[in-house]
């Protein structure tokens, strides 16, 4: 048999990553355990590029799963696709540095 896809490693970070321009990226879930969040990241992260955005030190234990980077047009593909998938709250959110 075939042996299966290994999920790569899941980031976790504590801002989310741009390249002097806007990037586009997927919020598919907040968790406040860490545990879960990494869980349904690495379940994605065979597929698509997942990351674990940590809270802030001394803001509230929210650990955020995103996908991306993403452009703009596969943003909105993807959005859909997601919702469609089980992750109706999902949403796009950008960030620049």
């Amino acid at each position: 048999p075939a042996a299966a896809a290994q999920p790569a490693a899941v980031q976790t970070v504590l801002d989310l990553p741009g390249k002097g321009e806007f990037t586009w990226y997927l919020q598919l879930g907040a968790y406040a355990g860490e545990a879960l969040a990494r869980e349904t990241a690495a379940r994605l992260s065979t597929t698509y590029p997942v990351l674990v955005l940590a809270p802030q030190p001394g803001a509230k234990a929210l650990y955020r799963v995103f996908v991306g980077p993403l452009n703009k047009a596969e943003s909105g593909t993807l959005l859909n696709y997601f919702r469609y998938r089980g992750f109706p709250d999902a949403f796009v959110r950008t960030a620049k540095k």
